[in-house]
């Protein structure tokens, strides 16, 4: 199993148990779109045997001295969703990773996972992590608003500009945002109306 950052390293059995003996846990946090897929083959949405979700199973079973934990995709929902993912996400483990099911570090009760803490009560790289996220958020939005007219790739220009020189970080998944964000669209269905 590969992290999506080339330059890490291969998480195998071996790294796994070396881990282990140095009393370093090795979790994998699960995101929000695995819990979200875990669900629908609880709910006989999604075939098990057809999801992307059965070669991770396989690995995950495979692996010793590993450990899960959804609580990071959980902060992301709103309660009644939350509540509805991680008792699907119980429910998974017991058919597919039972070995998972008892992991000290699981999270089982699922109102540990609100998140009381007020901007001004975050340390200062916390409050940066995320204001550099609005910031972002908000100049994808401004740029989209008032300049309706220049072409996609001018205004993906001034919001990279704007972030490399004036905030002084420029964020992968904010990026991807305005990519999608200022894509013409139009001209794209023109197109593949032409194609036909």
């Amino acid at each position: 199993m590969r992290n999506s950052l080339y330059d890490f390293p291969i998480l195998t059995s071996k790294r796994c148990r070396e881990n282990h003996y140095k009393n370093i846990k090795t979790t994998i946090l699960v995101d929000l779109n695995i819990l979200a897929e875990m669900s629908r083959i609880i709910e006989n949405k999604v075939a098990y045997h057809t999801s992307y979700l059965a070669l991770l199973v396989k690995s995950l079973n495979e692996l010793k001295y590993i450990f899960l934990s959804p609580g990071l995709a959980l902060m992301e929902a709103n309660e009644e969703y939350k509540i509805k993912m991680h008792k699907n996400f119980n429910l998974f483990l017991v058919k597919y990773l039972s070995r998972f099911y008892d992991a000290h570090n699981l999270v089982n009760d699922v109102a540990e996972l609100k998140n009381f803490q007020n901007f001004i009560n975050l340390n200062s790289q916390e409050k940066f992590h995320y204001n550099i996220s609005y910031l972002s958020l908000l100049k994808i939005n401004f740029i989209n608003k008032q300049f309706k007219e220049p072409p996609s790739f001018t205004r993906f220009k001034k919001y990279i500009t704007y972030m490399a020189f004036e905030a002084n970080n420029i964020s992968a998944l904010e990026t991807e945002i305005a990519k999608f964000t200022f894509f013409d669209y139009s001209a794209f269905k023109n197109h593949s109306s032409q194609l036909r």
